[in-house]
């Protein structure tokens, strides 16, 4: 058995990160009505967060938590040894406005000599990728955040065919309990099928 790895050996191989990858989130995990999942990575690339710590995805929440704490993030985020800094949460995108997050991202790099990006650039690069031109989208946002999404899309050159809502703000989606979470989606998922 000389040629196999324990588990041990595996295990203390990665607490020696040879990149790490930070995320800039909108909310602490101890504010999320449920736990989210982690990203699928080899055992030798750490994730770690910051949050910004929005109120809600109001464009009054996102900019005051922009302006207050994604520096801030970002600087913790470096200290911690990052690699590459992804602003998460399309909402947070969205109500910046594309050409915003796109200057963000371009700072962000330069600032640090880190790999920038978001997800919302990186939903955008996967759909241009597979040569989507127009999409539908499932939605739990308001109607005013989702014509934010709509328009972040479409200066990317994607059509949003249609998309749908369930009236929510931040606010109301961080303050749920998990359990009435499920249930919400659960909800959204029989109303989708039924139309």
């Amino acid at each position: 058995h000389s040629g196999l790895f324990s588990r041990e050996k595996i295990v203390s191989d990665a607490v020696k990160p040879r990149y790490t990858i930070a995320s800039v989130s909108p909310i602490g995990e101890d504010r999320h009505p449920m736990s989210q999942p982690q990203p699928l990575l080899p055992p030798d690339i750490r994730h770690i967060a910051a949050s910004i710590e929005v109120t809600d995805y109001t464009t009054e929440g996102v900019h005051d938590a922009i302006g207050k704490r994604y520096w801030q993030c970002v600087d913790e985020l470096m200290a911690q040894g990052a690699n590459s800094i992804t602003l998460a949460g399309f909402p947070i995108a969205s109500q910046l406005g594309r050409a915003r997050v796109l200057a963000l991202i371009e700072e962000t790099a330069r600032k640090t000599n880190a790999v920038a990006d978001a997800h919302a650039e990186a939903t955008v690069a996967a759909l241009q990728h597979f040569g989507a031109k127009r999409i539908a989208v499932a939605s739990r946002w308001s109607d005013q955040l989702n014509k934010l999404v709509v328009e972040y899309l479409k200066q990317a050159g994607i059509e949003v065919l249609t998309i749908t809502t369930a009236g929510q703000w931040a606010a109301q989606a961080f303050s749920m309990r998990s359990e009435e979470h499920t249930s919400e989606l659960q909800s959204q998922s029989t109303i989708s099928y039924a139309v």
